[in-house]
C-alpha cells in the first residue's frame, strides 16, 4: 500500500498526502497477445489489427488507448496464427497523441521502443530530458532506465499508460481514476465492478461469460470465438466510425489501418486448448506435441497465459516474460486494492527541513534548521500506525534567527527573573505584615493587663488594699 500511494504520488496521480487517496484501476495487454480488464475478467485474443483498448467519449472526457496487433514470426512447425503488441498510442481530450513503438529487433541496439509526440520522435536519453512536457500531457522515464525500455505517460485527466518491453515482448498498463467509471468501452471492457459485461462489442451487444472449468476462475476460455467475435468490433478502419474512433496511429510510406488489419487472418482458438490438454502424454513418440505440453507445464507452472504462449510459439523468451508481465501485474493489482494509511503531510518549518517526506505508519521526521538559525519546539514526529502524527511535546516547531533567539532568551531570563525576585518581595512584604500584626497583638493584649482593675475579694483586709490600688489618686511604679 505504501509503495502504491508513494509511487503514483510521484509518476501518476499526485495527490498533497495521500490523505483520502484512492487508488487507480489497472488493466492490461501483454504476450500472445492476453488481455486482464478493469474488472478483472481475463481472456486471450489474436485479432490482428489496430484495435481500441480504451474508449471514453461522454460530455465529461474524452480519453483514448489504441493498441497495434502483427503476426509473430514463424517456429518449427511453420505459420504462427497469433498475434503479438507492437504499438500504443494515446490521447486525452484535446491533448497530443502520444505513441510507443516497438523498433525492430535489428534496430533495438541503442533503444527498445520509439516514442512519439504529435507525429516526433523524442528521446529520454539525458537526464534533462527524462520528463518531458506536451499539450495536455507528460512523458516520464524512470531514472534506472536507459534505453527507452519503459515509457509512463501521464494526462492532466488523471489517466495514465505504462509501456514496458522486453527482448522485443512489449506489455502495455493503463491507469484509470474513479472518475472513469462506467464510461469506458473496448477491449478493456466496461468498467463498472461487474466483469459479466466487459464483453460489450462496439454496438452495445455484450456476449455472454462463461468460465471455463478447471483453470482461473477469471478465464473464460472456452468462449476463443465469443471473445473473437467480441474484439473485432473494435478494429479501427481507415475512415472514423463515431462509436469506435478512428486511429491515432503513425503512418508511414502511405500505409492506413487497413495495412495492418486483416479480416481473413484466423487464430488457433479452441484447437490450441484441446491440443494442450489432451496430448498423450504417455507416448510421446506417438504425440509430438506431449514434449511441448511438458516443456510448457515445467516452465510456466500453474499459469495458462505462459503455457499458451509457449506451446502455440516455442520460443521460450515470449513465454517467460508473459508469465513475467502477469505476475507483475497481479503484483500491481493486489497493491492498488490495500487500504492506503497515512498520518497526512507535516508543514516543512521555515528557514528549516525536514529528514523526509513521508507520512506513512513507521515514518519518523527530524527537523533541522538552516545555518544561523535554531530550532525550537519539537524536533521529531513518528507517524503511528493509527494514522496520526504522535502526541507532541510543545504543539509547534519553528526556527529563529539567532538574534531573535537570543533576545527571546534574554527576555525570557529576565521575565523569570522578575517574577523570582517579584515572589521574593511578595513573601517578604507578606511575612513583615503578619509579623507587624502579631507584634501590634502581643502589645495590644499587655496594655490590656496593666490597666486592667483589680477585682475586689471577699476579705476586708485585702479589700482595702485593692481599693487604695484601684484609686487614681495611686501612683504605679
Amino acid at each position: 500500500a505504501t509503495q502504491s500511494c508513494e509511487g503514483r504520488r510521484s509518476k501518476r496521480y499526485v495527490s498533497q498526502d495521500c490523505v483520502a487517496y484512492q487508488p487507480p484501476y489497472v488493466a492490461t495487454v501483454f504476450g500472445d497477445p492476453h488481455v486482464i480488464t478493469f474488472d478483472e475478467l481475463e481472456y486471450t485474443f489474436n485479432g490482428k489489427g489496430e484495435y481500441v483498448l480504451v474508449h471514453v467519449n461522454s460530455s465529461k472526457a474524452k480519453f483514448d488507448v489504441q493498441g497495434r496487433f502483427e503476426q509473430l514470426p514463424n517456429n518449427f512447425y511453420g505459420s504462427v496464427n497469433t498475434t503479438q503488441l507492437t504499438s500504443i498510442a494515446a490521447r486525452d481530450n484535446t491533448s497530443a497523441v502520444i505513441e510507443v513503438r516497438l523498433r525492430p529487433t535489428i534496430a533495438q541496439w541503442r533503444y527498445r521502443m520509439d516514442v512519439f509526440a504529435d507525429k516526433r520522435r523524442v528521446y529520454f536519453d539525458r537526464p534533462s530530458l527524462r520528463v518531458q512536457h506536451f499539450p495536455g500531457v507528460t512523458i516520464y522515464q524512470p531514472s534506472y532506465v536507459l534505453n527507452q525500455s519503459q515509457i509512463v505517460i501521464m494526462f492532466q485527466s488523471g489517466a495514465g499508460v505504462e509501456i514496458v518491453e522486453n527482448k522485443g515482448y512489449m506489455a502495455a498498463r493503463v491507469y484509470l481514476p474513479w472518475t472513469f467509471i462506467g464510461q469506458t468501452s473496448g477491449l478493456f471492457g466496461v468498467w463498472n465492478f461487474n466483469a459479466a459485461d466487459d464483453l460489450t462489442d462496439s454496438n452495445n451487444m455484450s456476449y455472454p461469460v462463461t468460465w471455463g472449468p478447471g483453470f482461473t476462475n477469471k478465464q473464460p476460455l472456452n468462449t476463443f470465438q465469443s471473445v473473437y467475435q467480441f474484439a473485432n468490433s473494435w478494429r479501427l478502419e481507415d475512415k472514423e466510425v463515431y462509436s469506435v474512433g478512428s486511429s491515432l496511429f503513425i503512418h508511414e510510406y502511405t500505409r492506413t489501418a487497413s495495412y495492418y488489419a486483416d479480416p481473413s487472418f484466423l487464430p488457433d482458438m479452441n484447437s490450441v486448448l484441446t491440443n494442450m490438454y489432451t496430448v498423450n502424454n504417455q507416448n510421446q513418440n506417438f504425440d509430438p506435441r506431449a514434449a511441448d505440453a511438458q516443456k510448457a507445464r515445467d516452465l510456466c507452472g500453474d499459469s495458462f497465459q505462459c503455457q499458451y504462449d509457449y506451446f502455440l510459439s516455442l520460443n521460450r523468451d515470449l513465454a517467460f516474460y508473459t508469465l513475467i508481465y502477469q505476475s507483475n501485474f497481479l503484483q500491481i493489482r493486489s497493491q492498488v486494492k490495500q487500504r492506503v494509511i497515512t498520518c497526512g503531510i507535516l508543514e516543512t518549518p521555515r528557514f528549516g527541513r525536514k529528514s523526509n517526506f513521508f507520512f506513512t505508519p513507521g515514518t519518523k521526521v527530524t527537523f533541522e534548521c538552516n545555518q544561523d538559525f535554531v530550532l525550537v519546539g519539537d524536533q521529531r514526529r513518528t507517524c503511528t500506525a493509527q494514522g496520526q502524527w504522535d502526541v507532541p511535546v510543545f504543539g509547534y516547531t519553528e526556527c529563529l534567527r539567532e538574534e531573535e533567539y537570543s533576545m527571546r532568551s534574554l527576555f525570557l531570563t529576565w521575565g523569570l527573573i522578575i517574577i523570582v525576585i517579584g515572589g521574593l518581595l511578595l513573601a517578604l512584604i507578606c511575612c513583615a505584615h503578619r509579623y507587624f500584626l502579631r507584634q501590634q497583638k502581643q502589645t495590644v493584649k499587655v496594655m490590656n493587663t496593666r490597666t486592667r482593675p483589680v477585682e475586689l475579694s471577699r476579705g476586708g483586709k485585702n479589700n482595702e488594699e485593692i481599693r487604695e490600688l484601684n484609686s487614681p489618686d495611686t501612683e504605679i511604679h
